[in-house]
C-alpha cells in the first residue's frame, strides 16, 4: 500500500475510459447527487467541466491510470473539497492520502479554510475525514439525495487554527 504512488493532474481526453469505470460503478455513486452515469454522460461531464475548469476538477493517477477524481471548489478564500475513489483502491488507505493531496493542493491556492462534507451512513469517507484531525465535524443537516431525505455532516478545517499533526 505505502508503495503506490499518487498525484493529482489535470484531466485529458484520454481519461474517458477509467473515468467512465467508477462513474458507472453504482456502489461508488452512491451517496453522490449524480450517477451512475453512461459513457455518454461522462464524456460529456469531461468536456464540459473537468477538462474546461482545470483549477477545480483533478485526476488522481497511479501507474498512469485514472484512480480517482478530486474538486475543489472555491469561494471567496474558502475551498470545498470532494473526492471520488475507484472501488478496486477502496480499503488500502488511499482515500486518506487523496483529501491529504487536494488540501495540499487548496493551501497552495491561498484558501484559508476548507470545508468536506459526508452522508452520514457513508462510515468509510467519515472516517477519512476525520483521520485529518484538522478538520472539525461542525453541524450535521439533513438534504435530499435522488429523491431520499438523508442525513450529512460537515467538516471545517482553518488555517488560522493551530495545526495538529496526524
Amino acid at each position: 500500500m505505502q508503495n503506490i504512488e499518487m498525484y493529482l493532474r489535470e484531466f485529458r481526453d484520454s481519461d474517458l475510459s477509467d473515468v467512465g469505470l467508477f462513474a458507472s460503478d453504482p456502489d461508488v455513486v452512491r451517496y453522490l447527487s449524480w450517477g451512475p452515469n453512461t459513457i455518454d454522460q461522462t464524456k460529456d461531464w469531461l468536456t464540459n467541466q473537468a477538462i474546461t475548469n482545470p483549477q477545480r476538477h483533478y485526476t488522481v493517477v497511479e501507474d498512469n491510470h485514472v484512480i480517482g477524481c478530486g474538486e475543489i471548489r472555491l469561494e471567496g478564500d474558502a475551498a470545498y473539497i470532494t473526492y471520488i475513489l475507484a472501488k478496486p483502491w477502496w480499503g488500502r488507505g488511499l482515500g486518506k492520502r487523496l483529501l491529504g493531496l487536494l488540501v495540499d493542493k487548496a493551501i497552495s491556492m491561498e484558501c484559508k479554510c476548507m470545508y468536506a462534507a459526508s452522508d452520514i451512513e457513508n462510515v468509510a469517507s467519515v472516517r477519512i475525514i476525520e483521520s485529518d484531525s484538522n478538520f472539525k465535524r461542525t453541524k450535521e443537516e439533513e438534504y435530499m439525495l435522488k429523491g431520499q431525505p438523508r442525513k450529512r455532516i460537515w467538516y471545517r478545517r482553518s488555517l488560522d487554527d493551530p495545526i495538529i499533526q496526524s
